[in-house]
């Protein structure tokens, strides 16, 4: 019977060059000794630095509209210039708000129908897209547009 391999119980960051324990790295099974090169420190700074880019940004942008909307940021782009930069629905212009408008679809068959601001997109998606709850909306508020 073979014996064990011996396992340091430290181990040098290629990144600060600090030697650190073996629990200050991340796992990374494919290596020898099991471990990642850079310290959990080194690859948290890494990452934080690679994400605050404008690249990064705007390659994540560009990822969740294909993957969730199947559109382009230039397809975006077109909508947002088409809608004059303003909410489909309340027509609040982008420059009043604190996010971009987001991108409205039918849930059943993904087609895109406009970009709302966040307030309007939550309405609608709290009445789930039903016209009759929104209709009993409307009728609610006129019922009640004169109460104190």
């Amino acid at each position: 019977m073979l014996p064990a391999p011996i396992i340091e119980a430290t181990k040098k960051c290629s990144g600060c060059m600090e030697i650190k324990p073996r629990i200050g790295f991340y796992a990374r099974p494919s290596r020898e000794g099991g471990l990642r090169s850079r310290c959990i420190d080194c690859t948290l700074a890494e990452m934080k630095k690679r994400n605050a880019t404008p690249e990064h940004k705007r390659e994540v942008r560009r990822q969740a509209l294909k993957r969730e909307y199947n559109i382009t940021p230039k397809e975006y782009e077109t909508k947002f210039i088409q809608q004059g930069g303003r909410c489909a629905i309340c027509r609040r212009h982008r420059s009043e708000q604190r996010r971009d408008l987001s991108v409205d679809h039918n849930h059943i068959t993904g087609a895109v129908r406009g970009l709302l601001c966040a307030r309007c997109n939550t309405g609608l998606g709290g009445a789930n897209d039903d016209i009759q709850i929104l209709e009993s909306m409307i009728s609610y508020l006129h019922r009640h547009a004169h109460c104190p």
